[in-house]
């Protein structure tokens, strides 16, 4: 038995296209003012931890502000480095690369 695939006789609508590159405006205008959201986050936070570590109080009401350091050195392949060179090896390399540090503002 041989089925035979029939396609729609109908069309799609001027609406239905008008609606996809409307949703795609709206789309691309979101993720545009998430960009300029993110940015201007990113500067606040970086001017207050600043002002943290420069020693600024912060005034006393509900919320405290702390600035988390922390630091990474290990890399993800390390493993596979030790793997391959031996421990000996893999400790020197990890002792001469300077750690990444990273800070972040936590607001309780």
């Amino acid at each position: 038995m041989i089925t035979t695939l029939v396609r729609p006789t109908t069309v799609i609508s001027q609406e239905s296209l008008s609606k996809v590159v409307r949703l795609r405006r709206e789309l691309q205008e979101l993720e545009s003012w998430a960009s300029e959201t993110k940015a201007r986050l990113a500067s606040e936070e970086d001017q207050i931890i600043a002002s943290l570590e420069d020693g600024v109080p912060v005034e006393a009401g509900e919320r405290v502000a702390t600035v988390k350091t922390t630091s990474r050195r290990i890399v993800a392949w390390k493993e596979a480095f030790i793997a391959r060179l031996g421990k000996a090896v893999a400790d020197r390399v990890q002792a001469e690369v300077v750690p990444q540090v990273y800070k972040k503002l936590e607001i309780a």
